[in-house]
């Protein structure tokens, strides 16, 4: 059982929690400080504080803590009352990190599917680059911090139904080794942008610089090269990395220039998207629940 489930309104509570955010405030009469935490166990989140604080913001990614649970607006949250940064050795930076629900094993033969189908010699010497040389670290890395498929392997469980979806879009006139190959590798510079080494879900220091995009050119360049891929079909599925966002405002330096990156826009677009409604219906207590990017939505199942 999580340390935070089941919790009791005035119970007393002690153990390890990854810190999502940490702030220093003033209180509303600005004459104290507090410190103002968005804890997680893994499975469940609370807000947390410690009221006349006078330390500095804490920079450990997990702490022991020692608080009371208290409630504010309806929602139970933390009165802590002493922390000190967790050890390494007392966690498993995993522990505290949610995990996509698709079994790995399921994905990679999803993955494996999709990549008989594809004809280019080239191309193929490409999948099996990325899978024996980054296989370990593409199946880990989440798909977002927040947004979408905010969890271990969800980077892999997006790029594989973009790929699945793009592909069944296919028609006479359209490449399909273009469509597979680009859906399942169109976020691999998520790997090098995300960091969960130390149990939470965050940009680092590359992504904050350079974001998943540019670093998945330079990626997707080295490794297509080395696998032997000619330029001129390297640079169409730089194309599609590149303008995969779709618009100049979302984050694409470029917006899609053939079919092929087109549809694998909306795929991301698509499969993001609904990946957030289900999360929402899941915890939503209400008919409605606001989504980020898409305003408010109807959570309630469709019979």
């Amino acid at each position: 059982m999580s340390l935070l489930s089941n919790l009791k309104l005035n119970n007393n509570i002690e153990g390890l929690l990854a810190v999502k955010s940490a702030q220093v405030l003033k209180t509303r009469t600005g004459d104290k400080m507090y410190l103002n935490l968005q804890l997680t166990d893994g499975c469940n989140e609370i807000a947390a504080k410690h009221w006349d604080y006078e330390g500095e913001t804490p920079t450990a990614k997990v702490l022991y803590i020692k608080a009371t649970v208290g409630e504010y607006r309806g929602e139970f949250q933390l009165i802590i009352t002493s922390f000190r940064p967790a050890t390494p050795e007392e966690y498993d930076p995993k522990q505290f990190l949610p995990v996509c629900p698709v079994p790995l094993e399921e994905l990679w033969k999803r993955w494996d599917i999709l990549a008989s189908q594809v004809k280019n010699s080239q191309l193929i010497n490409l999948l099996t680059l990325v899978k024996e040389k980054h296989g370990e670290r593409f199946a880990e890395a989440p798909g977002a911090v927040t947004h979408h498929h905010a969890c271990i392997g969800g980077c892999l469980q997006h790029s594989v139904s973009v790929a699945e979806m793009a592909n069944s879009m296919w028609q006479p006139g359209l490449n399909r080794d273009l469509l597979i190959v680009g859906g399942v590798l169109h976020d691999i510079g998520k790997m090098i942008a995300y960091d969960w080494s130390e149990g939470v879900l965050a940009m680092s220091d590359e992504g904050q610089f350079l974001d998943h995009i540019m670093i998945g050119g330079f990626l997707l360049r080295d490794l297509a090269k080395e696998a032997g891929v000619e330029w001129k079909l390297t640079v169409k599925l730089l194309h599609i990395v590149a303008s995969h966002h779709g618009q100049l405002e979302y984050g694409s330096p470029v917006v899609p220039k053939i079919p092929e990156a087109y549809i694998i826009h909306h795929c991301d677009m698509i499969d993001a998207n609904v990946e957030k409604m289900l999360k929402v219906r899941e915890k939503a207590e209400g008919s409605w629940a606001k989504v980020y990017g898409l305003g408010y939505v109807y959570t309630e199942t469709l019979k």
